[in-house]
């Protein structure tokens, strides 16, 4: 059977009070009003002016009054009766599933976007953090361009490994969600459906490992999701250009974001169909691309966490853990992970687990190794056995920072045509894995250890290149 209860929208509320105060004014019926500027009704009152004021066989108790004017559960038919009474009209989208009243604390809000990401036409994974931290210039930019009367329908955010920027966007898209739904907190845009597709290869668990998961997603698995989520199984049996007229007709039907996390996880041929197959859609969709390389054409660059950033996350996962950290070691903790959340994150859940501080954050233990290998190695490795490693390398050799000059001279590339050492240069910031600062190159404190811990591979270049640094 289907429920049959609803609630009002925050704006269908509103229209039926106005509608309500332009019948009865304050006025002339100051006993239906209550509270400071007669902010609440007498429901009781309220429904006896109504039958006396109209002779109509549509009738309400004052029960049923209160519960729809404080936004609780109430039948559709009494819903519509009254917006009927009032001679207001009222949409089906006006009237939405009803979920726990909303709180305002953060774990209240945390078990209501649960509830609601369960609602048909959205299929975003569950949160795993009770509030958003940080990122709130990022987060104000991305909706601004999620609103309909921004021109490119495709959005791109990059960034590397482990720096939040699948938080981000689920972030925005939660309160996409919640402003359709009646719980608007700060100005989102509304969409109908939201589709989440990732090709997310790893994850950090608060087990001993990485959880690594081999999901190579295609353009065919993109589009089961979309008729998964639509509810429209006529998708999935058309093939060829029939199956792409079918999902535009079917996106047509209502505003879409459709979310595509970890595109560079998709092999290099998948995501060009990929990006074809986005930018043929119809305009009432739009488009998230969350992205490691850093592209010309992205919209949001993320780096790491500002230091204030970064201790408002640490606290926020200790309180979530209910573990307790001295200062000092709160510190420490920041210092060695440089603003990388994924690292805090992975980290505190240790602590957890019953690891000691001093086996985190020491330089050759095994977690702080874990958080590199997360964040870097997929970078590292499509550019292994390159000039750009070459330089990646000689500039990890460099305590603080490293001259152009001398990283490419370190690197053993002095005689490489100029154009070609520009491009590795351009090559290693488009990974996130150095950063130009005043006119020298930069890396993070864990890409340096990390890149560090790879020289023993390669003897023969780390001789000549410390011989090349002590040369120079």
């Amino acid at each position: 059977m289907v429920a049959r209860s609803r609630i009002l929208t925050c704006e269908a509320l509103q229209r039926l009070k106005n509608a309500i105060s332009k019948r009865f004014p304050y006025k002339h019926y100051p006993r239906i009003y209550v509270g400071s500027f007669g902010s609440d009704y007498n429901f009781a009152e309220l429904q006896k002016q109504m039958e006396e004021y109209f002779d109509s066989s549509f009738s309400i108790c004052p029960d049923t009054l209160r519960k729809i004017l404080r936004r609780e559960k109430a039948d559709k038919k009494s819903l519509t009766g009254l917006f009927q009474f009032f001679g207001e009209s009222l949409e089906e989208d006006e009237m939405i599933v009803p979920i726990d009243k909303l709180l305002t604390s953060k774990s209240s809000q945390y078990c209501q976007r649960n509830n609601l990401r369960q609602l048909p036409y959205y299929n975003l994974p569950q949160i795993p953090h009770i509030q958003f931290i940080g990122r709130s210039a990022e987060l104000e930019q991305l909706l601004q361009l999620l609103r309909s009367d921004y021109p490119r329908p495709i959005i791109r955010i990059d960034g590397l490994d482990g720096s939040g920027k699948t938080a981000l966007v689920l972030e925005a898209a939660y309160l996409c969600l919640e402003a359709k739904h009646g719980q608007r907190r700060i100005n989102a845009p509304i969409f109908d459906a939201i589709i989440f597709v990732s090709a997310k290869e790893k994850s950090f668990s608060t087990g001993d490992d990485i959880d690594y998961f081999l999901r190579k997603y295609t353009l065919n698995e993109i589009i089961r999701t979309i008729a998964s989520t639509l509810e429209d199984p006529s998708i999935n049996r058309a093939t060829g250009h029939e199956q792409f007229i079918r999902i535009c007709k079917s996106l047509k039907k209502q505003q879409t974001l459709l979310i595509v996390d970890d595109l560079h996880n998709m092999i290099v041929e998948e995501q060009r169909k990929i990006i074809s197959f986005l930018s043929e859609l119809p305009p009432t969709t739009k488009v998230v691309l969350t992205t490691r390389r850093q592209e010309s054409l992205s919209h949001i660059r993320l780096g790491c966490l500002s230091e204030e950033e970064s201790y408002q996350l640490i606290r926020q996962q200790l309180q979530e853990k209910k573990i307790t950290l001295a200062d000092e070691d709160i510190n420490r903790l920041y210092e060695s992970f440089s603003g990388i959340p994924i690292a805090f994150i992975y980290s505190i859940g240790k602590l957890v687990s019953g690891y000691p501080m001093d086996s985190i954050i020491c330089d050759e233990c095994k977690i702080r190794n874990d958080v590199a290998s997360f964040c870097f190695e997929n970078s590292i490795q499509s550019i292994r056995g390159t000039p750009a490693y070459n330089l990646l390398a000689s500039i990890s050799l460099f305590p603080d920072s490293a001259d152009k000059d001398a990283a490419i001279m370190v690197a053993g590339l002095s005689q490489e045509p100029k154009h070609k050492v520009s491009d590795y240069f351009v090559e290693l910031s488009n990974l996130s894995l150095i950063s130009e600062q005043e006119g020298r190159y930069v890396m993070l404190p864990i890409t340096r250890n990390y890149t560090l811990r790879e020289f023993p591979q390669y003897p023969e270049f780390e001789r000549d290149a410390r011989g090349r640094l002590f040369d120079w």
